[in-house]
């Protein structure tokens, strides 16, 4: 692998990563809501998520989905309640920022781990992740690559991801961010908790209108 492959391989992750969706959603919800840390543990966890799917896809694996239908359909439902259960969270719950007026408190272990595990769900169940990774990585990806290559481009996507969603927690609950959501952080988690409710509405529709119509 030459220079040129990795300054390609880094670009598309990070773009991939920078589009809005359900985690940018999902991440900067649980920083209004749950403070700073816990933001950027579910964007960790997110990473652990993409680099999986980097690396089932180097190998090969997620071209499995292309042939069992049922497969994506689980994961749809699954990725689809767990965006409902973290957009109802955060659209009942009152800013963790509009009480601790910014200050950044250490959290116990288990909560910090519960948001790396809804940041990996996240990630790992939403078959459009693997679906990118497929349609880019097919033209990065060449039959002589090396185990410990693939086993690279996985953590190379995770790193980007966590570093850019890390970096978004970071912003949102930073002095930049407090000056500009000053007076509205309860406002915008309730935003944050619709937009996610109307992504699992959307894909909870998706997958049943395609039931029906198979």
């Amino acid at each position: 692998m030459d220079m040129t492959f990795w300054i390609q391989l880094v670009l598309v992750c990070f773009l991939g990563a920078a589009s809005p969706g359900p985690s940018l959603a999902v991440v900067i919800g649980n920083s209004l809501v749950r403070g700073r840390f816990y933001g950027m543990a579910t964007g960790v966890g997110h990473a652990f998520g993409i680099s999986l799917w980097g690396f089932l896809t180097a190998v090969g694996a997620t071209e499995i989905m292309n042939y069992h239908s049922g497969l994506m359909v689980v994961m749809q439902v699954g990725g689809a309640t767990i965006l409902a259960y973290v957009g109802i969270r955060t659209f009942r719950s009152k800013s963790y920022l509009q009480d601790q007026h910014g200050k950044v408190l250490l959290m116990k272990p288990r909560v910090l781990f519960k948001a790396v595990w809804e940041g990996f769900l996240i990630s790992f169940l939403n078959p459009k992740i693997a679906l990118f990774f497929l349609a880019i990585f097919s033209h990065l990806v060449y039959p002589d690559l090396r185990w410990s290559e693939k086993v690279l481009m996985g953590v190379v996507a995770g790193v980007i991801d966590g570093l850019w969603y890390v970096s978004v927690a970071t912003f949102v609950t930073g002095i930049v961010g407090i000056g500009m959501f000053s007076g509205k952080f309860n406002l915008l988690s309730k935003l944050s908790g619709a937009i996610l409710l109307s992504m699992s509405i959307y894909l909870f529709g998706k997958v049943a209108w395609e039931f029906w119509a198979s």
